[in-house]
């Protein structure tokens, strides 16, 4: 009876240190990521993750940068976004560990810089443009005002760089006090 018992332990031991052996080889392989056993004791799995995702518009003709924090979402979610945001060709994506971010360049300018106005020599007459005062603002139209009929300081702030206003209202509101000089 006695001989029976040992080899029982021994048989037992030998099970022991090889379900041990193969318990190490898959974890630190990588191939047992699935094995219920190795996330009952804390392993995660790859898709239960949490990224934290920030999605980023760059405006290039204002040089404006806006970011939002979308939080942190799983790894899952975040799959399922950049499928998404692929699909537009402005969208670019960047990723790691930690961190992804959905990068979108705009041509044009912010929504801020999109509401100004400014005012700019075009030949002999007034030229208005969209945006700030910028070499990327856009002729929106040529008035039918003639700068050599302005008031001095005018003339020489349109000839220079320029002058900006914050909308199109006040911009008009400012054209429409120089009717005497048409």
């Amino acid at each position: 009876m006695g001989g029976f018992n040992k080899r029982v332990y021994v048989y037992l031991i030998v099970l022991v240190v090889l379900l041990g052996g193969f318990v190490y080889y898959q974890a630190s392989s990588g191939a047992g990521r699935n094995l219920f056993f190795l996330r009952a004791f804390g392993e995660k799995k790859a898709a239960d993750e949490l990224v934290n995702v920030e999605i980023t518009t760059i405006y290039e003709a204002c040089g404006h940068e806006f970011s939002e924090n979308m939080g942190h979402v799983s790894r899952k979610y975040l799959e399922e976004m950049q499928r998404l945001y692929q699909k537009d060709l402005d969208w670019q994506y960047f990723q790691n560990d930690l961190r992804a971010v959905l990068l979108k360049q705009v041509k044009g300018f912010c929504p801020d810089d999109l509401e100004k106005r400014h005012l700019k020599a075009v030949g002999d007459y007034v030229g208005i443009f969209i945006g700030p005062v910028s070499k990327e603002a856009e002729l929106e139209r040529i008035a039918q005002i003639n700068i050599h009929k302005l008031p001095p300081e005018w003339k020489e702030k349109l000839l220079a760089e320029g002058m900006e206003f914050p909308n199109e209202l006040e911009m008009l509101e400012a054209l429409d006090s120089l009717d005497e000089f048409h």
